[in-house]
């Protein structure tokens, strides 16, 4: 038998994990550009993608200070982060993205543990995150602008 009361539609206050994610192709584009450094063709804005998955994951982090704090997710950070500039290091010495066998390792961990990461947390979180990241990078280039 069907229930008479009345049905009520809520619209979701934040998108859940799995959705924020979906939006902008955040997880194609994120495994695509671990793809690429570990392939050896990447572009700048491969090595952004993977800086950008990398500064998202630690604003997560540092958004929950009242909460545990996920050791797993922060050792990969600072390996990820060690990862990062060898590869910035040899592209000003190179003018190529590569990685070593080690540094490709801790890319492609990047990737699957902040796709863990934000699974496991709000939308709301993501959203937060995302938007702090924004205003960072606009502020970056907004310095950079200014030398001269």
């Amino acid at each position: 038998m069907r229930k008479r009361g009345a049905r009520i539609k809520r619209q979701a206050r934040t998108a859940p994990g799995i959705v924020a994610q979906s939006l902008g192709n955040y997880e194609s584009g994120l495994r695509m550009a671990a793809e690429a450094i570990c392939g050896g063709w990447a572009s700048p804005s491969n090595f952004n993608d993977i800086a950008d998955t990398l500064d998202l994951l630690q604003l997560g982090i540092a958004l929950m200070p009242s909460q545990k704090a996920d050791l797993g997710a922060v050792a990969v950070a600072e390996l990820a982060l060690v990862a990062l500039q060898n590869v910035r290091d040899r592209h000003e010495a190179t003018g190529e993205i590569t990685a070593d066998e080690g540094e490709q390792a801790a890319i492609v961990l990047l990737a699957e543990t902040s796709l863990d990461y934000w699974n496991r947390r709000s939308g709301a979180l993501f959203a937060e995150a995302r938007r702090q990241l924004i205003k960072i990078r606009k502020a970056q280039s907004a310095a950079q602008e200014a030398k001269p």
